[in-house]
């Protein structure tokens, strides 16, 4: 499926729909997203992404952002509303996936907003 697209700071056309989001992760130091997409008003939108230097350390990097901050946070806030998980690719390689649940993205990236604010004032990396 098409959808709209818009630029943002990634440089990368993205979903209109899921633009925001995407900027928001980005804006942790070591996010890196590398797919998108909106949704539907029937299905959830996801955004996938590294972590860290995905090249050295992968797993620690990764799992410590999604296992130890990201993950109890959102969902403490938002339930079963979005979702987190860590893949392995089908070619070996390893990402973070945030999955947003029809008519939550506004909340969800209210709740993201907030903690990328309390993240860079406790001057984490």
């Amino acid at each position: 499926m098409n959808h709209v697209q818009t630029w943002v700071k990634v440089n990368a056309p993205i979903d209109t729909g899921i633009a925001e989001l995407v900027e928001l992760l980005n804006e942790f130091p070591a996010v890196q997203t590398i797919e998108s997409c909106q949704g539907t008003e029937s299905e959830a939108a996801w955004v996938a992404f590294w972590c860290g230097e995905h090249w050295r350390r992968p797993w620690e990097d990764l799992c410590e952002f999604v296992f130890g901050y990201l993950g109890p946070k959102m969902t403490a806030t938002l339930g079963n509303a979005i979702s987190l998980q860590v893949i392995i690719t089908e070619n070996g390689g390893i990402q973070g996936e945030l999955t947003v649940q029809p008519g939550a993205m506004r909340p969800t990236v209210q709740a993201l907003k907030l903690l990328l604010t309390n993240y860079q004032a406790r001057g984490l990396p």
